[in-house]
């Protein structure tokens, strides 16, 4: 038992540790869901933590286990799942304009759904053109599934 208490009291020092390091990371480089993350990676390790120290209790915690490992990979999928779908858009304007970008320079007139103006900028999903009436951002998408008049 007190080899059980010892490592419960040692998975959570480190689950704290984890959050901090992960809360931090995240945050340094501009990510607005650091905590969450951080949350989730301090819940795993104390998960972690009690499954073992149960086992040195003389329980078997395969069972456990295996419930874990089930409702994380399921977790870790519908995340993977909402990510890919949620992402589709970005990715599809990004290949088309990729395609684009070898057909296609700064300076370049096009006409594209009947707007004429001259490319000034490739971003990493739309191409901005400078019309009569002001910049439009046509998304890269755009480029590949509209008719386009290329002058050069």
């Amino acid at each position: 038992i007190l080899v059980a208490i010892f490592v419960i009291f040692s998975g959570l020092i480190l689950a704290d540790f984890t959050r901090n390091f992960v809360a931090k990371t995240l945050a340094s480089i501009g990510k607005s869901y650091s905590e969450t993350l951080a949350r989730l990676a301090q819940a795993m390790v104390i998960i972690v933590a009690s499954i073992i120290a149960i086992e040195q209790m003389g329980i078997n915690g395969t069972v456990l286990t295996l419930a874990v490992t089930i409702i994380f990979g399921s977790t870790l999928g519908a995340i993977a799942l909402a990510f890919s779908l949620g992402s589709r858009p970005t990715v599809a304007n990004m290949l088309a304009l990729q395609q684009a970008v070898k057909n296609l320079e700064i300076g370049d007139t096009i006409q594209i759904d009947g707007i004429t103006g001259r490319i000034v900028e490739f971003t990493k999903t739309a191409v901005i053109l400078k019309c009569e009436d002001g910049s439009i951002i046509v998304p890269g998408e755009r480029l590949a599934t509209e008719i386009i008049v290329h002058r050069k």
